[in-house]
């Protein structure tokens, strides 16, 4: 009976350094995924170009509007996350996303990729950039259903650092 008392108290403990490493981890490092919703086109059209190895081309200009207000004050890393699995999409190397911006640096992704593309202190509400993109799809690496469209979305994610 009085090795009960000692358990309950190792158990409390254990509990505590639980919550508190669960806490330091949500506070240093952990992905959260920004918001763009202010960002002016959430749909983009694209034209396809064909290239004579037979790969499909689409060039478009895009502005992003990155909620960071919550993070003024800290420094953070963004990267810009291409999801894993993407419907019709057979392999990763059958899509490639390329960008070039004015305060994201510039990168290339395929599915599955997460890419840094900032870092610093985040000092204004919004991260705002106009990305040049450019998208190259092997048509033998996607199988679409009839009146399937084509689409995947890149999203960016923060890591607060300590």
């Amino acid at each position: 009976m009085s090795c009960l008392p000692f358990l309950r108290d190792a158990r409390s403990l254990l509990l505590g350094l639980t919550c508190t490493l669960a806490l330091c981890a949500q506070a240093h490092g952990q992905a959260q995924r920004l918001d763009d919703s202010a960002s002016p086109r959430q749909h983009i059209d694209l034209t396809w170009q064909s290239s004579a190895t037979g790969q499909l081309t689409a060039v478009s200009q895009t502005e992003y509007r990155l909620a960071t207000l919550v993070h003024v004050g800290r420094s953070a890393r963004i990267y810009l996350v291409m999801p894993a699995l993407i419907p019709g999409v057979l392999h990763p190397g059958a899509l490639r996303l390329q960008w070039q911006g004015q305060v994201l640096a510039p990168g290339r992704a395929q599915p599955g990729d997460r890419v840094l593309v900032w870092s610093g202190p985040v000092k204004n509400p919004y991260l705002t950039d106009t990305l040049s993109v450019r998208i190259d799809v092997d048509p033998n690496g996607v199988r679409l259903a009839p009146n399937q469209a084509f689409r995947f979305e890149p999203y960016f994610e923060i890591e607060v650092l300590p």
